[in-house]
């Protein structure tokens, strides 16, 4: 009788994998300490439909869906990684729409930015691709960096906004604003707290229908502690990174 139909697999997912339905948010008991185990996110909205991953113990989402991939230690949302695709430049108050999407272009844009610091580019692998032409995987090569605000006096004679944070981009489909570097996020008047952040940029897709995809890890909290917090999220999240399999068909929802 009826039921719930089961998730459709995108193909090269492997069966051993469980889907993670798109829809997590705060309070949803199945986004909460997910068991371990190789997961895709699935679902009519979620992100990336078929993007695998290896989960240990202890993790958790607050959010699957169109526009974004969380994934933070069970108790710990101040330290997560955040998974984006098709991200566009923010310059002068908007989305800049037309701007190069492979990483290279995409890194020299905000580099060029005057309100922020980009450290060098570092090659990294994160995981696999799947390449079903040929029926195999290949690592999936990407650029991390480190990105700050601009460090005094250089911020202010650019004339860059006051308050802190920097928009540095935005997912023009799903997000209503963009997303900031820098100063205080939690807007939390109460603690002198820091924001330390790392992103991942890799092309996905065949090279007729390519896609860029954005793994972003971030520790906030105390100015003293975000250090070693990053250095202990980077720690746990590597294995996860490492697990990454990007699907080879990027479905536009």
């Amino acid at each position: 009788m009826g039921g719930t139909p089961a998730p459709v697999r995108p193909p090269g997912v492997p069966t051993s994998a469980q889907p993670l339905l798109f829809g997590c948010k705060a309070g949803i008991p199945r986004c909460e300490d997910i068991p371990p185990g190789t997961y895709y996110t699935a679902g009519e909205w979620a992100l990336l439909p078929g993007l695998t991953f290896t989960l240990p113990a202890g993790w958790s989402s607050l959010a699957n869906e169109a526009g974004e991939l969380e994934l933070h230690r069970t108790g710990d949302d101040h330290n997560e990684i955040m998974v984006w695709r098709d991200l566009v430049p923010w310059l002068d108050g908007r989305a800049v729409v037309d701007a190069p999407s492979d990483p290279e272009a995409w890194i020299a844009r905000l580099a060029a930015n005057p309100c922020v610091k980009v450290s060098e580019p570092e090659p990294v692998v994160l995981g696999e691709w799947i390449d079903l032409r040929g029926g195999k995987q290949n690592e999936l090569e990407a650029l991390a960096v480190w990105v700050d605000v601009a460090p005094e006096p250089a911020y202010k004679a650019a004339g860059c906004p006051n308050t802190g944070p920097v928009v540095i981009m935005s997912d023009p489909m799903h997000w209503e604003s963009g997303f900031t570097v820098g100063g205080d996020e939690a807007s939390d008047t109460f603690c002198p707290c820091g924001v330390v952040q790392r992103f991942n940029f890799a092309s996905i897709g065949y090279v007729s229908h390519k896609h860029l995809l954005v793994v972003a890890l971030q520790s906030y909290g105390p100015s003293g502690d975000v250090d070693a917090a990053m250095a202990s999220l980077r720690t746990d999240a590597q294995p996860i990174l490492d697990s990454l399999v990007a699907p080879a068909i990027v479905v536009d929802n």
